[in-house]
């Protein structure tokens, strides 16, 4: 009836993708900010450029963050889950 069933997906992948696509919305988030610096220097709003700047490295130090988790979370997931499961044993 077919192959051997491939990995399953488990708590290591699944942590990954959600730490991923996080990484992206705080990288989105980061940029809508960084285009509102610009936008309120040229308006003559220092204060909330200057505000605007600081949201933008936060979010974009979050989505950082978020990648390096979810890129260790895959490798974790690679090593522990697909690498285990093709492994095999001569007695």
């Amino acid at each position: 009836m077919g192959g051997p069933a491939g990995p399953q997906p488990d708590n290591w992948m699944w942590a990954a993708i959600v730490s991923l696509f996080c990484c992206t919305l705080f990288g989105i988030i980061s940029l809508i900010f960084s285009l509102q610096v610009s936008s309120k220097w040229q308006m003559g709003d220092y204060a909330g450029a200057q505000d605007s700047a600081n949201k933008a490295k936060i979010f974009g130090l979050i989505g950082i963050i978020g990648g390096v988790v979810g890129g260790i979370a895959w490798v974790l997931w690679y090593i522990l889950v697909v690498a285990a499961s093709t492994s095999t044993y001569y007695y």
